[in-house]
């Protein structure tokens, strides 16, 4: 065998090693998930019971519609920041309006949320306002453990 024929097996042998690794590693990678809406009334319904949800579900329907909606505007100031800051010649005037629109944007959204919480939380006993606080007062990303400054001083050994 000519030693031009054992290049081309090696060569062919090694490209197939390559185009498998990549196929395999295409096949392994799970689809991209999409974002789940936040459902304060969907989560509340398994917790409170149906009396409790018969009083306030329309509120937590507002909730949740306050939030989708929060989102939905932001998204839409985002997408003229991404024109503006894009756009020859820059316009520094338009990006600062747009940046000034998403705070007040986002505080308008908060503050309507919030009223709508106070609102539904002033008709509540004790029992549903600690189950409905787990839901709408959990802290982003779920219950992690405390944040470093937090914790107490680890205890001191004997040296």
């Amino acid at each position: 065998m000519s030693p031009l024929r054992i290049a081309l097996y090696v060569s062919l042998g090694v490209n197939l090693f390559i185009v498998g690794w990549w196929v395999g590693d295409v096949w392994r990678r799970p689809p991209p998930m999409e974002p789940r809406p936040f459902n304060v009334a969907g989560i509340a319904q398994q917790r409170l019971d149906p009396a409790t949800m018969d009083t306030i579900g329309p509120a937590l329907a507002a909730i949740d519609t306050a939030l989708r909606s929060g989102f939905e505007e932001r998204d839409a100031i985002f997408a003229e920041l991404r024109e503006a800051v894009t756009a020859e010649p820059y316009d520094a005037d338009r990006v600062e309006t747009l940046l000034s629109q998403l705070v007040v944007q986002r505080t308008a959204t908060e503050e309507a949320q919030w009223d709508l919480v106070g609102d539904t939380l002033a008709k509540l006993s004790p029992a549903d306002r600690i189950a409905l606080a787990d839901i709408i007062f959990l802290r982003p990303g779920g219950n992690r453990p405390p944040k470093p400054g937090d914790m107490p001083p680890p205890p001191m050994g004997n040296r």
